[in-house]
C-alpha cells in the first residue's frame, strides 16, 4: 500500500499545477489531506466532518463520501482509502475537494486539484 499526502489551503481556487497521480489498480492506497486555513495553519477539524468529492468536469460528483480525521483533530489531517467502485473503467483527469462540515448547512471548502487516474 502507497500513501499519497497533499496539502490543501481553506480558499476557493482551483490548482491544476498540483496533482495526484494514481495507477487504475491503485486500490487500497490512502489520500492524505493536510487541511490548513487561509493563513497556512493546521485547520482544526474538532466537530467537523470532512467530505472527499471527484467529479468530472460539468458533471455531479461520482464520489461524495466522509473521510476518516486522523487523530489529534486539531492537526487537520484526514484520510480516505481508495476503494475499487470508486472509480470503476474510469481512467483520465478528475477534480478533487475536500469540504469540513460543520452542520447541515455550513461547510468549509478547501482548494480544489486534479486526480489523474492512469490506466
Amino acid at each position: 500500500m502507497v500513501s499519497q499526502t497533499v496539502t490543501l489551503r481553506s480558499i476557493q481556487k482551483v490548482r491544476p499545477e498540483q496533482r495526484i497521480i494514481i495507477a487504475e489498480e491503485e486500490f487500497g492506497d490512502d489520500l492524505i489531506f493536510n487541511l490548513q486555513d487561509k493563513n497556512g495553519n493546521a485547520f482544526d477539524l474538532t466537530d467537523k466532518t470532512p467530505i472527499l468529492q471527484v467529479w468530472s468536469k460539468g458533471l455531479k460528483p461520482f464520489i461524495d463520501k466522509e473521510i476518516t480525521v486522523i487523530d489529534p483533530a486539531t492537526n487537520g489531517q484526514c484520510k480516505y482509502n481508495l476503494l475499487e467502485i470508486d472509480f470503476g473503467t474510469r481512467t483520465g483527469t478528475f477534480y478533487l475537494k475536500v469540504l469540513a462540515k460543520t452542520n447541515a448547512t455550513k461547510r468549509e471548502a478547501f482548494e480544489t486539484i486534479l486526480l489523474v487516474v492512469q490506466e
